[in-house]
């Protein structure tokens, strides 16, 4: 991760998730970069940014030990 992030591929995001209880009901909110979303939206992006990791990875070392 510091080789990719030396080469400029950072992924700089602020995941919250917010919690609280009133009148015994509990809630949930989930941001993404401060916007309100759906735990999906987190999920999703999620799921692609360690793809993009892994593929970006794979491609840095085929091009510096293969």
């Amino acid at each position: 991760m510091r080789i990719l992030r030396k080469k400029g591929s950072s992924l700089p995001i602020k995941i919250s998730i917010i919690t609280s209880i009133k009148d015994y009901e509990a809630t949930i909110k989930y941001y993404l970069d401060g916007k309100e979303t759906e735990f999906r939206n987190i999920r999703d992006f999620l799921f692609n940014a360690k793809n993009s990791y892994i593929s970006q990875i794979i491609h840095y070392i085929k091009k510096n030990w293969i």
